[in-house]
Protein backbone atom coordinates (compact mmCIF):
# COMPACT_ATOMS: atom_id res chain seq x y z
CA UNK A 1 0.00 0.00 0.00
CA UNK A 2 1.27 3.45 -0.88
CA UNK A 3 1.52 6.22 1.67
CA UNK A 4 1.88 9.94 0.92
CA UNK A 5 3.43 12.60 3.11
CA UNK A 6 3.93 16.29 2.47
CA UNK A 7 7.43 17.46 3.40
CA UNK A 8 8.29 20.82 4.99
CA UNK A 9 9.50 21.97 1.58
CA UNK A 10 5.97 21.47 0.20
CA UNK A 11 6.98 18.49 -1.94
CA UNK A 12 5.17 15.16 -1.63
CA UNK A 13 6.87 11.87 -0.81
CA UNK A 14 5.30 8.63 -1.97
CA UNK A 15 6.32 5.46 -0.14
CA UNK A 16 5.31 1.93 -1.16
CA UNK A 17 5.63 -1.02 1.21
CA UNK A 18 4.85 -4.42 -0.33
CA UNK A 19 5.67 -7.87 0.98
CA UNK A 20 8.41 -9.45 -1.09
CA UNK A 21 9.66 -6.11 -2.46
CA UNK A 22 12.08 -3.52 -1.11
CA UNK A 23 10.50 -0.27 0.10
CA UNK A 24 10.16 2.22 -2.76
CA UNK A 25 10.01 5.97 -2.20
CA UNK A 26 10.22 9.02 -4.39
CA UNK A 27 9.52 12.73 -3.96
CA UNK A 28 7.36 14.85 -6.29
CA UNK A 29 6.23 18.45 -6.59
CA UNK A 30 2.54 17.58 -6.44
CA UNK A 31 0.47 14.90 -4.75
CA UNK A 32 -1.11 13.89 -8.07
CA UNK A 33 2.35 13.12 -9.54
CA UNK A 34 3.19 11.04 -6.44
CA UNK A 35 -0.10 9.12 -6.72
CA UNK A 36 0.43 8.43 -10.43
CA UNK A 37 3.96 7.12 -9.76
CA UNK A 38 2.69 4.91 -6.89
CA UNK A 39 -0.10 3.45 -9.08
CA UNK A 40 2.43 2.62 -11.80
CA UNK A 41 4.88 0.93 -9.40
CA UNK A 42 2.12 -1.01 -7.63
CA UNK A 43 0.72 -2.17 -10.99
CA UNK A 44 4.18 -3.45 -12.01
CA UNK A 45 4.53 -5.24 -8.67
CA UNK A 46 1.09 -6.86 -9.13
CA UNK A 47 2.01 -8.07 -12.63
CA UNK A 48 5.44 -9.33 -11.48
CA UNK A 49 7.36 -7.08 -13.85
CA UNK A 50 8.72 -4.61 -11.29
CA UNK A 51 12.49 -4.11 -11.34
CA UNK A 52 14.13 -2.19 -8.51
CA UNK A 53 16.29 0.46 -10.19
CA UNK A 54 17.32 2.22 -6.96
CA UNK A 55 20.92 0.98 -7.00
CA UNK A 56 21.38 1.83 -10.70
CA UNK A 57 19.91 5.30 -10.10
CA UNK A 58 22.21 5.86 -7.11
CA UNK A 59 25.39 4.67 -8.91
CA UNK A 60 27.20 7.34 -10.90
CA UNK A 61 29.24 6.49 -13.98
CA UNK A 62 32.35 7.60 -12.07
CA UNK A 63 31.61 5.19 -9.18
CA UNK A 64 30.86 2.37 -11.62
CA UNK A 65 34.16 3.05 -13.43
CA UNK A 66 36.04 2.94 -10.12
CA UNK A 67 34.52 -0.45 -9.32
CA UNK A 68 35.14 -1.66 -12.90
CA UNK A 69 38.80 -0.61 -12.67
CA UNK A 70 39.21 -2.43 -9.35
CA UNK A 71 37.41 -5.65 -10.38
CA UNK A 72 38.01 -5.94 -14.14
CA UNK A 73 40.75 -3.64 -15.44
CA UNK A 74 43.25 -4.59 -12.72
CA UNK A 75 43.25 -8.18 -14.06
CA UNK A 76 44.10 -7.20 -17.65
CA UNK A 77 47.56 -7.07 -19.21
CA UNK A 78 46.81 -3.59 -20.56
CA UNK A 79 45.55 -2.29 -17.19
CA UNK A 80 47.69 0.88 -17.33
CA UNK A 81 46.40 2.03 -20.74
CA UNK A 82 42.82 1.20 -19.81
CA UNK A 83 43.30 2.98 -16.48
CA UNK A 84 44.33 6.14 -18.37
CA UNK A 85 41.17 5.93 -20.50
CA UNK A 86 39.04 5.44 -17.38
CA UNK A 87 40.60 8.59 -15.89
CA UNK A 88 39.58 10.52 -19.03
CA UNK A 89 36.01 9.24 -18.61
CA UNK A 90 35.94 10.17 -14.92
CA UNK A 91 36.86 13.77 -15.77
CA UNK A 92 34.04 14.04 -18.33
CA UNK A 93 30.69 15.63 -17.41
CA UNK A 94 28.86 12.31 -18.00
CA UNK A 95 30.76 10.79 -15.03
CA UNK A 96 28.54 12.62 -12.52
CA UNK A 97 25.32 11.15 -13.97
CA UNK A 98 23.74 7.92 -12.76
CA UNK A 99 24.24 4.93 -15.03
CA UNK A 100 20.46 4.47 -15.12
CA UNK A 101 20.04 7.92 -16.68
CA UNK A 102 22.63 7.54 -19.46
CA UNK A 103 21.24 7.14 -22.98
CA UNK A 104 22.67 6.27 -26.38
CA UNK A 105 22.29 9.92 -27.44
CA UNK A 106 24.69 10.96 -24.63
CA UNK A 107 27.40 8.70 -26.01
CA UNK A 108 26.67 9.65 -29.64
CA UNK A 109 27.26 13.29 -28.62
CA UNK A 110 30.46 12.25 -26.82
CA UNK A 111 31.65 10.41 -29.96
CA UNK A 112 30.96 13.44 -32.16
CA UNK A 113 32.70 15.83 -29.75
CA UNK A 114 35.81 13.63 -29.62
CA UNK A 115 35.88 13.37 -33.43
CA UNK A 116 35.56 17.17 -33.68
CA UNK A 117 38.50 17.49 -31.24
CA UNK A 118 40.61 15.54 -33.76
CA UNK A 119 40.93 12.30 -31.80
CA UNK A 120 41.55 9.22 -33.95
CA UNK A 121 38.49 7.01 -34.55
CA UNK A 122 40.39 3.98 -33.20
CA UNK A 123 40.99 5.79 -29.88
CA UNK A 124 37.33 6.76 -29.60
CA UNK A 125 36.32 3.14 -30.24
CA UNK A 126 38.61 2.04 -27.39
CA UNK A 127 37.08 4.62 -25.03
CA UNK A 128 33.53 3.59 -25.93
CA UNK A 129 34.35 -0.12 -25.65
CA UNK A 130 35.27 0.39 -21.98
CA UNK A 131 31.81 1.82 -21.32
CA UNK A 132 30.16 -0.96 -23.32
CA UNK A 133 31.96 -3.63 -21.31
CA UNK A 134 31.22 -1.80 -18.06
CA UNK A 135 27.47 -1.94 -18.83
CA UNK A 136 27.73 -5.65 -19.68
CA UNK A 137 29.51 -6.38 -16.39
CA UNK A 138 27.04 -4.20 -14.46
CA UNK A 139 24.12 -6.17 -15.89
CA UNK A 140 25.53 -9.70 -15.75
CA UNK A 141 27.74 -9.65 -12.67
CA UNK A 142 26.60 -6.74 -10.51
CA UNK A 143 22.89 -7.36 -11.07
CA UNK A 144 22.05 -3.78 -12.06
CA UNK A 145 19.01 -3.44 -14.36
CA UNK A 146 20.63 -1.27 -17.05
CA UNK A 147 20.73 -1.47 -20.83
CA UNK A 148 23.98 -1.04 -22.76
CA UNK A 149 23.60 2.33 -24.57
CA UNK A 150 26.76 1.81 -26.65
CA UNK A 151 25.08 -1.01 -28.61
CA UNK A 152 22.59 1.53 -29.98
CA UNK A 153 25.17 3.91 -31.51
CA UNK A 154 27.42 3.76 -34.55
CA UNK A 155 31.09 3.38 -33.75
CA UNK A 156 33.45 5.68 -35.67
CA UNK A 157 34.86 4.11 -38.82
CA UNK A 158 38.54 3.28 -38.63
CA UNK A 159 40.45 3.66 -41.88
CA UNK A 160 43.92 2.32 -41.10
CA UNK A 161 44.68 1.05 -44.61
CA UNK A 162 48.14 1.99 -45.80
CA UNK A 163 49.95 1.55 -49.06
CA UNK A 164 53.68 1.74 -48.58
CA UNK A 165 56.50 0.13 -50.47
CA UNK A 166 60.05 -0.53 -49.40
CA UNK A 167 62.40 2.18 -50.62
CA UNK A 168 66.14 2.32 -51.19
CA UNK A 169 68.09 -0.22 -49.14
CA UNK A 170 65.21 -0.93 -46.68
CA UNK A 171 64.81 -4.51 -47.92
CA UNK A 172 68.51 -5.29 -47.38
CA UNK A 173 68.52 -3.72 -43.91
CA UNK A 174 65.35 -5.63 -42.93
CA UNK A 175 66.85 -8.93 -44.11
CA UNK A 176 70.03 -8.25 -42.08
CA UNK A 177 67.96 -7.49 -38.96
CA UNK A 178 65.81 -10.57 -39.44
CA UNK A 179 68.95 -12.75 -39.74
CA UNK A 180 69.75 -11.78 -36.13
CA UNK A 181 66.18 -12.37 -34.92
CA UNK A 182 65.64 -15.13 -32.31
CA UNK A 183 62.55 -16.35 -34.19
CA UNK A 184 63.98 -18.26 -37.15
CA UNK A 185 60.66 -18.12 -39.04
CA UNK A 186 60.62 -14.32 -39.34
CA UNK A 187 63.12 -14.07 -42.25
CA UNK A 188 61.43 -16.78 -44.40
CA UNK A 189 58.02 -15.21 -43.67
CA UNK A 190 59.34 -11.81 -44.78
CA UNK A 191 60.83 -13.27 -47.98
CA UNK A 192 57.54 -15.04 -48.73
CA UNK A 193 55.62 -11.79 -48.20
CA UNK A 194 57.94 -9.89 -50.57
CA UNK A 195 57.87 -12.60 -53.26
CA UNK A 196 54.08 -12.95 -53.20
CA UNK A 197 53.41 -9.17 -53.02
CA UNK A 198 51.69 -9.49 -49.64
Amino acid sequence: MAGFEQRKSGWWQAKIRRKGHPVQSKTFQTKSEAEAWARDIESKMDRGVFVDRAEAEATTLSAALTRYQREVTSKKKSWQREGARIKIWQEHRLASRSIASLRASDFATYRDERLADGLAPASIRLELSIISHLFSVATKEWGLPVQNPIKAIRMPRVANARSRRLEGDEETRLLESLSKCRNTWMKPAFILAIETAM
